[in-house]
């Protein structure tokens, strides 16, 4: 009966990833590997998805095998120099033109409310970062949603 639950609610929530695609939308990259929302949803029963998309300001396509890596990290402890990474999708952006979107699914029992969430993102092409979030978006943070768009930027040139 779990099993089953678990099952009903990850096609509910890739159902609506769909539907908002098909709704003639022409975002691109597919949701985090079902296998790992799989495995979540019979471990804890419940994901929550985190939901968005991504794009720049720059008039140039990428190329179909450029990676959009999508993170989600604790960002609670200000002590520490790493944050906890606690999500992730990670997906080749094919043909289509920008905004790429994203979902990454967490076990909802993980996420604890009174927490801060970050989101940093970033497009990988030939092993090297083309656009990357300057800033770190807020999610999942009381007062913030669990949607969003992120703006990248090229990367500072390294010396």
């Amino acid at each position: 009966m779990t099993k089953l639950l678990a099952a009903a609610t990850l096609a509910a929530l890739l159902g609506a990833s769909c539907a908002k695609k098909e709704a003639g939308s022409h975002f691109n990259a597919e949701p985090s590997s079902p296998e790992a929302g799989t495995k979540a949803a019979e471990t804890a029963g419940k994901l929550l998805a985190v939901e968005g998309t991504v794009y720049y300001l720059e008039r140039i396509m990428m190329s179909p095998d450029t990676v959009l890596d999508v993170r989600l990290y604790d960002a609670s402890d200000p002590a520490s120099e790493e944050s906890v990474e606690v999500g992730v999708h990670s997906a080749a952006v094919g043909e289509n033109a920008p905004p790429y979107y994203f979902a990454v699914y967490v076990d909802e029992a993980k996420v604890d409310p009174t927490r801060q969430y970050i989101l940093v993102a970033r497009l990988v092409e030939d092993g090297r970062d083309r656009f990357v979030s300057e800033d770190n978006y807020l999610i999942l943070t009381p007062g913030y949603p669990s949607e969003t768009n992120l703006l990248l930027s090229a990367p500072e040139p390294k010396e």
